[in-house]
């Protein structure tokens, strides 16, 4: 069974009648990525996407809403709960925020109709408890037409008791948030998945067996989930079809070595008008993600940094809502950026904050934001010293989360290795501030020195300013001290001694390195002083 929430945005975001001008008017989009992208991005292009002002123009009195993910994302949780205590054995798979499908074959014959004594089986076997609006699919193209009584006296038992069951599926949802579904039901995901829309905004659609095959060899392979865009144009393009039944032609030999063995035997399967696909519910949340698309602007400039304390407020709150609901910490955080609008995104991990771990173990408000704010000076920190294209038009920030439970704990980060003497030395032992100075007291002459060095070296002696950092720059420096250590080892220099990535062959053994987090961090503190 499928079922599609109807509206979800509009629903939700409850608009104002200027929505109907604003439809009339001919908008459809104001994303407010720029120019560039209205041009450059295909689908806002095709929808001839306008700037804010032009459909304020267009539409006076024109009220444009944020998104409210977080208000989706609850919303969703709330039908996925309610879709889940409907029947016993059930399986739900939450595809997105609007998208659900049911595995309804392991639901006992004798279980009781939700709010009701009579049980599935003995509702299904009646003359006519099909309602007026449900629909079967006609073999052919995207199509329903009507139900009869021959038509419901034909269907197979199991299928009768499918429909009973989605009918009730949409009332529940309809009484606990009041959304309306549609609904699809057949004996495969992908027959459910394109029988739902056939009856829209509460219709009901099932996909009777004589005709499952035929409809959906029927079908566009543009229509099929997981084929459409890029991906559906490179499978047409690469074997010259359109069709779903024109991949029957093709052997498995071919569409193995041209895709792949996992994409290749879908659409061998495809082909032949099967999905073997089950039902799958998802398990633990494996991670927290928050993201947002700009006009073209420098990883160092306002609207980036504004970007990133707006994502960090966010993920920190998700953060906390999730530990206080599961016990479980996030254990990495990452930043993934867009450069220009048709390339894909880069992303980089860094650690987690020990102020944003500390605030979610506490489990306490956090009124001066002490949290969001160091989740984004390390978002910022690595944007500034990884992202090298000249410009950034999307920002996804996201903490990876221990799947672990509560009781299980989390393990401590790595400690530093050992300095190498002489840098130990020069840092008056290293784990403290040498005799006559003081925590957090600017040595600009051996930071200079420092930023001469390379590998190893240049992380041992950072490793030793760490323990006499002022409070307030401690944070960073552990963030760069990390990132650098992960360059490393990325690289491949197994922490050795020498000359860092980057130092230009045949100049003097102490030539300027190419910059790197922990140069980043030094340059930015003799700035500042």
């Amino acid at each position: 069974m499928h079922l599609p929430t109807q509206g979800l945005g509009a629903n939700i975001q409850t608009l104002p009648s200027t929505w109907l001008q604003a439809r009339a008017a001919g908008i459809r989009c104001g994303d407010g990525a720029g120019p560039g992208a209205r041009q450059g991005v295909p689908w806002l292009k095709a929808m001839e996407a306008a700037s804010a002002d032009t459909c304020r123009a267009r539409c006076p009195g024109l009220v444009i809403r944020p998104m409210r993910v977080d208000r989706y994302r609850q919303v969703a949780d709330q039908v996925l709960e309610t879709l889940r205590g409907l029947w016993p054995g059930v399986a739900v798979e939450k595809a997105s925020y609007d998208d659900f499908y049911l595995d309804i074959s392991g639901v006992p014959e004798s279980a009781k109709v939700v709010g009701s004594p009579v049980d599935l089986e003995s509702q299904a076997a009646t003359a006519a408890p099909f309602p007026p609006h449900l629909k079967a699919v006609a073999g052919q193209g995207a199509e329903a037409r009507s139900f009869t009584q021959d038509l419901w006296t034909a269907l197979a038992p199991d299928l009768r008791r499918g429909v009973v069951q989605a009918q009730h599926a949409q009332r529940a949802v309809q009484s606990a948030v009041g959304l309306t579904v549609s609904c699809g039901v057949a004996r495969s995901k992908l027959a459910a998945r394109l029988a739902s829309p056939l009856a829209k905004p509460h219709g009901l659609t099932v996909v009777p067996d004589n005709v499952a095959v035929a409809f959906v060899r029927s079908q566009p392979l543009s229509s099929i989930p997981g084929l459409k865009g890029k991906r559906g144009a490179e499978v047409c393009s690469q074997l010259g079809v359109q069709a779903v039944a024109d991949l029957a032609s093709i052997p498995r030999a071919r569409l193995v070595s041209l895709f792949g063995e996992d994409r290749g035997a879908f659409l061998e399967a495809l082909g032949a008008g099967q999905d073997p696909r089950p039902v799958v519910p998802r398990g633990p949340q494996r991670s927290l993600v928050v993201e947002r698309s700009f006009p073209p602007a420098s990883p160092g400039s306002d609207a980036a940094h504004a970007a990133l304390r707006e994502l960090a407020a966010q993920a920190a709150a998700r953060a906390c809502a999730h530990a206080a609901k599961t016990g479980c910490l996030p254990r990495r955080a990452f930043l993934a950026w867009r450069a220009g609008y048709e390339s894909g995104c880069l992303r980089r991990g860094f650690p987690v904050a020990p102020t944003l771990l500390a605030h979610l173990r506490r489990g306490v408000g956090d009124p001066e934001r002490r949290a969001e704010l160091a989740l984004a000076q390390a978002a910022a920190s690595v944007l500034a010293t990884q992202c090298r294209a000249p410009e950034v038009t999307r920002l996804a920030l996201g903490l990876e989360l221990d799947e672990r439970g509560p009781g299980e704990g989390r393990t401590a980060p790595p400690s530093a290795p050992p300095a190498r003497p002489g840098i130990r030395q020069a840092l008056g032992g290293g784990a403290s501030a040498p005799a006559g100075t003081s925590p957090g007291e600017p040595r600009p002459a051996l930071e200079r020195e420092l930023l001469t060095l390379g590998g190893a070296a240049l992380v041992d002696g950072a490793a030793g300013l760490l323990a006499s950092a002022a409070p307030g720059e401690r944070d960073s420096l552990a963030l760069a001290l990390a990132l650098q250590r992960e360059e490393l080892a990325w690289r491949g220099s197994g922490g050795s001694v020498g000359p860092r990535p980057g130092t230009v062959p045949g100049r003097a053994k102490r030539a300027r390195p190419a910059a790197g987090p922990l140069d980043a961090f030094f340059i930015r503190r003799s700035q500042t002083r």
